[in-house]
């Protein structure tokens, strides 16, 4: 969500749906961000579920743009994380549906490699996956 931006969307821009807001690069205007291919669009069944997602997602992208507060590399830094989940009224029902397509997904696995008694290690790529034309 980092270099990200959550925007309400009116009514008139996308069907007529009062409760879309969507997710794009920080910077781009309305009519810019609904035009844009990686702005998300999202439309909600009602105002209590799209005011619910607005405020996490507003707060993701705050928490996105500060400095991280785990080192993943080593030991926990600084207090205890904290997480909130979003959820609806009704347990049955999705929390969100995204439609689209996907250009290209790649997934990276490391592992380190070396000398142990030294405690000279290396990164090594392990495996490299790249999946392409999938559709959401």
């Amino acid at each position: 969500m980092a270099g990200r931006q959550v925007l309400d969307v009116p009514p008139t821009s996308i069907g007529g749906s009062s409760f879309c807001i969507a997710v794009s690069v920080r910077g781009l205007d309305i009519q810019k961000s609904l035009e844009s291919s990686s702005t998300w669009i999202l439309d909600f069944r009602e105002e209590d579920e799209k005011a619910s997602w607005f405020k996490g997602l507003i707060q993701a992208t705050y928490q996105a743009s500060a400095p991280p507060s785990v080192n993943v590399l080593s030991e926990r830094e600084g207090a205890a994380a904290s997480y909130s989940i979003l959820t609806t009224t009704n347990p049955k029902a999705a929390d969100i549906v995204i439609s689209g397509a996907v250009v290209e997904t790649k997934l990276f696995i490391y592992g380190k490699v070396g000398d142990t008694i030294v405690v000279k290690q290396d990164e090594s790529l392990i495996l490299e996956v790249v999946a392409d034309g999938g559709k959401v």
